[in-house]
Formats: C-alpha cells, sequence, structure tokens
C-alpha cells in the first residue's frame, strides 16, 4: 500500500465532506446491493451528520444470511483525528485511529491548508488499530515495509478480517467510500474495489432494519418510509 496513496486517499475524504451546518443534521439513505441477475446480497444504511467541525457516517450492511456488519468513521477536524470502527454481528468493535497533519480546525481551512501546502497529502500519518485488547501503533512507512502489518492481523483475528475483507467490493460503491481510508488496517492491506458484477440501488427507508442495529428511524423519518415509492434507483460501477 503506497504511502501517498493512503494519506491521499483520506485527506480527499476529509476535504471532500460536506459540512455547512453549525448544528449537525443527519440524513438516511437505504440501499440494496445485488447481482447482476438482481439477486440481494446485501441491504444497507448510510446514515450521515455533518458540522463545520466535525461529521460522522455509518455504515450498516447486512448480508442475505443474516450476518451484520456495522462501520462507525468519525472525522474531527479540529483536532485532526480520523476515528473508524468495525463490528462484526455481537463482536466487540475493531478500532482504528489516524493522525492527519495540518493545524486549520474547520472544513474550509483544510481545504484551503492542502491547497497552499501540497505537501501535506504525502506527510506520514500515524496510526493506531486496537482490537480485542490489543492495541498496534504504527504509520504508514512502517506499514508498508510490513513491520506491523502482522501485529495487526493477529490482533483483528482472521475471521473478522475476512468477514470485512468480503466487505470491500461493497465498499467499492462512492456510497460507501468513507470506510475507505481505514479499511486496509483491519483487512491486512485489502482496498476497496469496485466490482463490475454487483449493483446498487436506493430502496425506501426501513426503520426495522436499523433498529436490528440499535440505530431506529426517528417520527419524521417514518413519516418519509411511509410516503416514499419501494422503488429504488439501480446503478453499477
Amino acid at each position: 500500500m503506497s504511502r501517498t496513496i493512503l494519506c491521499a486517499s483520506v485527506i480527499l475524504a476529509l476535504v471532500t465532506t460536506a459540512a455547512i451546518a453549525d448544528q449537525p443534521v443527519e440524513t438516511r439513505t437505504h440501499y440494496v446491493i445485488s447481482d447482476r441477475n438482481r439477486g440481494p446480497l446485501y441491504r444497507a444504511t448510510v446514515i450521515t451528520s455533518n458540522t463545520d467541525k466535525k461529521s460522522s457516517e455509518t455504515y450498516l450492511f447486512e448480508t442475505v444470511d443474516g450476518a451484520h456488519v456495522r462501520v462507525d468513521i468519525q472525522r474531527s477536524y479540529d483536532s485532526h483525528l480520523v476515528n473508524a470502527e468495525y463490528t462484526v454481528n455481537e463482536g466487540k468493535p475493531v478500532k482504528v485511529k489516524l493522525e492527519l497533519p495540518g493545524t486549520a480546525t474547520t472544513i474550509d481551512g483544510i481545504r484551503k491548508e492542502y491547497k497552499d501546502h501540497p505537501e501535506l497529502r504525502s506527510a506520514d500519518v500515524p496510526v493506531t488499530v486496537e482490537a480485542y485488547g490489543q492495541v498496534v501503533k504504527t504509520g504508514e512507512r512502517d506499514w508498508k515495509s510490513g513491520r506491523d502489518r502482522d501485529k495487526a492481523k493477529a490482533a483483528v483475528g482472521a475471521a473478522t478480517a475476512e468477514t470485512l475483507t468480503q466487505l470491500t467490493s461493497v465498499l467499492g460503491f462512492p456510497q460507501f467510500g468513507g470506510a475507505c481510508s481505514t479499511i486496509g488496517f483491519v483487512t491486512n492491506g485489502g482496498r476497496c474495489q469496485g466490482n463490475p458484477s454487483l449493483m446498487i440501488a436506493v430502496i425506501r427507508p426501513d426503520c426495522a432494519f436499523d433498529a436490528k442495529f440499535g440505530l431506529p428511524c426517528d417520527g419524521s423519518q417514518q413519516q418519509r418510509a411511509k410516503a416514499q415509492p419501494k422503488k429504488g434507483r439501480v446503478g453499477a460501477y
């Protein structure tokens, strides 16, 4: 995994996140991911909340056999931290923390800072992986060399890593791209990659689905769910 590529992908996700409100405004979008024959493979919900100081994204996935994966991404613009949590079924979350370079404290300031100082895009990024009581501290250079990759792999565990690796083709859809800057640290270097055999469609809100993950819709979302048609928009890579 290239140091420059990883840092650039993290920064791109950071500076392109829409954050325009003083108070967070939550949005939810529901999807189905299917194969080319329209056979459903995953159901998913994307929950986003943004302000000028921070943003959050939560991705909820359920496979056709009932397995659950939850991904939580928190970006703090004033502290330059990206915190990610990957949870498989009822297991404890596997955590990744990235410490990004720079001194700006708002999204607009960060955009300007990276424009004025492009060298920040290739700066080394300290990384912390925490899983099942083990903590691995590394950085992009050490990760690239492979020195700490085996430590992180052992901490995450084979079963969790395999489940998350299977999800990388789904995360390749832009709708879930916020998880891609950290996924490699919990999949032994696996990347988000589009799969042309997959399709994605927007579907009507499903509050019962979200409630399975402990994140039920509020009243206004339930009303919108009743009002929206069942038919969604289909897209592919």
